[in-house]
């Protein structure tokens, strides 16, 4: 009895170790063995299966030998179970993630390919003039400049327009002799100017802030009892816009934006054969003062950058 015990314990040994150290022998038929491989060389592949009998295989069918894997433990099977849901979101936002960066690289390589950008600007608000008297004023810029400086979408370049300030009343001087003339009822400048604007943002919508300075050409002026002539001076300005990113070649901005025109008037008269120049600031009087004025310009501004 106790012998019989012994041959019971020592098939259960068996059959465990077996199950756990199990190889599986794949045939070219598609069957597959259980066992110990015994031998295994270029001719011939002997297998031993669970219950100690032999088989002997030629190499030449066999294709494969594989080693049983241990089964699964509770807590490693609770452990995945539990992880699979955070790689499914995984695999749920890389996608995203990679829609997100491959559109951010498409943009720079759009900024990188296309270096300059051209710049539409127009304006329209109010203008003063310091001697008195207001207008209505209209703007159009041209400009070029630097798409995408430093990486981050900064404009800088020149720009060249047109500004006008249309005064309703057209401002007069008085000769020494009390004729007068009428100093252009319009200011016509053509302004040229260097240009910066820096987006205080990266987003597809962002705050932009600018500024612009340079010299403005005034082309306004009008005969009159005497020769009246109009005369620029410097300029410049700032503005603050809002940013909308069409596409990676294109923007449009929309804001506010306030400027200054230095400008002067002198007046040519001839009394008594001899020739005077009088330098003079216009008003809507017919007195003078000897000091230049300043224009100053605000209104809306709308952009478009391609």
């Amino acid at each position: 009895m106790r012998t019989f015990k012994y041959i019971l314990l020592l098939f259960a040994a068996l059959c465990l170790h077996f199950s756990a150290y199990a190889d599986i022998v794949v045939l070219k038929s598609g069957s597959k063995m259980k066992g110990e491989v015994l031998v295994r060389n270029s001719d011939v592949v002997i297998i031993r299966n669970e219950a100690g009998a032999r088989f002997q295989f030629p190499a030449s069918e066999v294709i494969d030998i594989q080693k049983e894997e241990p089964p699964q433990t509770q807590p490693e099977a609770e452990k995945q179970e539990a992880g699979a849901p955070a790689r499914k979101s995984d695999r749920t936002s890389r996608p995203a993630e990679q829609t997100q960066a491959a559109s951010a690289s498409s943009g720079r390589a759009q900024a990188e390919k296309h270096p300059v950008a051209l710049r539409i600007a127009l304006s329209a608000g109010a203008a003063c003039l310091s001697g008195g008297n207001s207008a209505a004023l209209l703007e159009a810029d041209f400009c070029i400049g630097s798409r995408n400086l430093a990486g981050r979408r900064i404009f800088l370049g020149g720009s060249i327009g047109w500004h006008g300030a249309l005064f309703a009343a057209q401002p007069q001087v008085a000769s020494s002799d009390g004729q007068t003339a009428l100093v252009a009822g319009a200011r016509h400048f053509i302004p040229l100017q260097a240009v910066v604007s820096v987006p205080l943002m990266q987003g597809r919508h962002a705050p932009e802030i600018g500024a612009s300075f340079g010299y403005g050409f005034c082309t306004g002026g009008r005969n009159g009892g005497l020769t009246p002539t109009s005369h620029g001076g410097l300029t410049g300005g700032i503005e603050l816009s809002w940013r909308c990113q069409l596409k990676p070649n294109t923007a449009f901005l929309l804001g506010w934006h306030t400027q200054f025109q230095q400008t002067s008037c002198t007046v040519k008269e001839v009394v008594d054969g001899t020739s005077y120049t009088h330098s003079v600031v216009p008003t809507a009087s017919s007195s003078t003062t000897a000091v230049p004025c300043t224009l100053i310009l605000t209104g809306l501004k709308l952009s478009l950058q391609f």
